[in-house]
């Protein structure tokens, strides 16, 4: 599968997440580092991985709101797995889904 496929179906799986379910699930996120092959900000996925499972209603606004933003750190802004110290140059796909994902946070997830 292509990186832009990946990047893709990765911004696809977040948004809905972020967008459409009641809860925060930190296996969306698992999945999205997997596919995209990157190395999580640790601050940001602790923050995050504590909230598994927990309804969007149920956190303070201010928490909430900045979910989309943790994502991102942990996903599209995240620093790349290094592959035989080959430099990592992101796809179209995957720098406009970092794009969409940054306009999520930007209007809050909820």
């Amino acid at each position: 599968m292509s990186e832009d496929l990946k990047a893709l179906a990765v911004m696809v799986s977040l948004r809905k997440a972020l967008q459409e379910s009641g809860h925060f699930s930190i296996c969306v996120v698992d999945a999205a580092v997997k596919a995209l092959g990157v190395v999580p900000d640790k601050d940001a996925y602790e923050t995050l991985r504590v909230l598994h499972c927990v309804d969007y209603m149920s956190m303070p606004r201010e928490l909430r709101d900045a979910i989309p933003g943790l994502v991102a750190q942990c996903t599209f802004l995240a620093d790349p797995v290094p592959a035989l110290g080959a430099p990592h140059r992101p796809s179209a796909a995957l720098t406009i889904a970092g794009a969409q994902l940054r306009r999520i946070t930007a209007g809050g997830s909820r």
